[in-house]
């Protein structure tokens, strides 16, 4: 517990990232060990009942966590840029639809005002 504080409070990596991911895997060992020797122990004392269903979804959580949020820090750098690419091709889709929607409305305009003069 002493070392996993010390690793938290110093940040040793010259990478951002890096200290995230590595503070994210090194809670999630500590967890998943707590949360090991508590289940000897209660095997230990003959307490058989299953009382933690949820610690054990938290646990699945945290060593789920260790994935996404590398995955998370990509779409977020700056380096790649993902995020805005997403952004400029939603932006030229809406563009695209709208022009569409456009071309629609003024083709029905035309096509309504063309049957009003045959009809007069």
């Amino acid at each position: 517990v002493v070392a996993l504080f010390h690793f938290l409070t110093t940040k040793p990596f010259a990478n951002a990232r890096v200290d995230i991911m590595q503070s994210v895997s090194l809670v999630t060992q500590a967890a998943t060990l707590f949360y090991g020797l508590l289940l000897v122990i209660q095997n230990i004392q003959g307490n058989d009942s299953d009382e933690s269903g949820v610690l054990t979804y938290v646990l699945i959580g945290l060593n789920l966590m260790v994935f996404v949020i590398p995955v998370l820090g990509l779409f977020a750098s700056e380096q790649y840029k993902i995020l805005d690419r997403i952004n400029m091709y939603l932006r030229k889709a809406r563009k695209w639809f709208k022009s569409g929607a456009k071309a629609r409305q003024m083709k029905a305009a035309n096509a309504a005002q063309a049957e009003k003069e045959a009809n007069e």
